[in-house]
């Protein structure tokens, strides 16, 4: 009998991983605040505790004042510190992001996606779906906020993007029959599609739908926003909202890349920054519309924006 209550608790188990990684958990309309005007930032690759991270947590939280906070991963680089340095994943998240995290769900205003650094180290997935119960260990989630509809994806643990395929056949299905009017449709990932870097597109994790207006990545430590000239679809790399390893290529900007209908539009290296996004409504004749503009920040230069693009609805 305990051999099979043991087989029983290790296949409810088995069945439950499996849950959280092939489904995708709707946490519905999270909207508080201002509906007509409000304020997001994005930022990725910064759970490393140094004052790199502080600088962008400053910037993030005292000078632009955010509703909520999305992130494109790697999000605890606990894996990169050995075991006793008393560092855990509240040095790297909580300790900055704090006043942005609770654990209802209703409260919090920081949506995480996983990294590969979020999950490569034993224990550490255990530690990051901890600090986040909102997400009931799920690893994909969806969610609404004002005129934003966000899907949030698992794209693997290692260095290659591997986004399952049934969660990949679930948004794509959700994508197509979404018919929404004057709504943005946003991806966040962590490996990106595209990148000018060399070698640098993380494996077949092209997230590709109608109606996507743009995709967030991390995992490489700069910034670069590039173009699908075909489909109109934005792509943002942030990756350098704590790490900044990272030089943008020496090739011209607008240059085409991946099959003739990706470019890039605006790529910088080599510094620290995150990027914040207004969103108002506005009106036309009666008829109401909405401006999404992002905004990227070096820390170096807070006074102004490096980069600025503005998707309308």
């Amino acid at each position: 009998m305990k051999h099979l209550t043991l087989f029983f608790l290790l296949a409810v188990s088995l069945y439950a991983g499996a849950q959280n990684r092939t489904s995708l958990y709707q946490m519905g309309d999270l909207t508080r605040g201002n509906k007509d005007s409000f304020v997001y930032a994005v930022i990725g690759d910064f759970g490393i505790d140094t004052k790199d991270e502080k600088a962008v947590a400053d910037m993030v939280i005292n000078d632009w004042k955010p509703s909520f906070i999305v992130t494109t991963g790697d999000n605890d680089y606990e894996d990169k510190f050995p075991a006793g340095s008393g560092r855990t994943i509240d040095t790297f998240i909580t300790k900055y992001y704090g006043a942005y995290m609770s654990k209802s769900i209703n409260e919090n205003r920081f949506f995480p996606v996983m990294g590969n650094h979020d999950q490569q180290k034993a224990g550490v997935e255990d530690s990051y779906m901890a600090l986040f119960p909102y997400l009931q260990g799920m690893e994909n989630y969806q969610f609404t906020w004002g005129p934003i509809h966000f899907y949030a994806l698992n794209s693997g643990p290692e260095g290659l993007c591997v986004i399952n395929d049934t969660v990949l056949s679930t948004v794509r299905q959700k994508l197509d029959s979404d018919t929404a009017p004057g709504q943005y449709r946003i991806v966040m990932y962590h490996h990106p599609s595209y990148s000018s870097v060399v070698g640098s597109a993380m494996g077949n994790c092209y997230v590709e739908g109608k109606g996507i207006d743009v995709t967030l990545n991390g995992h490489i430590h700069y910034y670069e926003r590039l173009r699908d000239s075909i489909n109109h679809a934005t792509y943002i790399t942030i990756g350098n909202s704590g790490r900044n390893d990272t030089d943008c290529p020496d090739a011209q900007h607008d240059k085409l890349r991946h099959n003739n209908k990706i470019y890039t539009q605006s790529c910088h290296g080599n510094q620290n920054g995150a990027v914040k996004v207004t969103v108002v409504r506005t009106s036309h004749k009666g008829t109401p519309h909405w401006r999404m503009t992002f905004e990227y920040y070096n820390v170096a230069q807070p006074s102004g924006p490096l980069d600025v693009v503005t998707i309308r609805k």
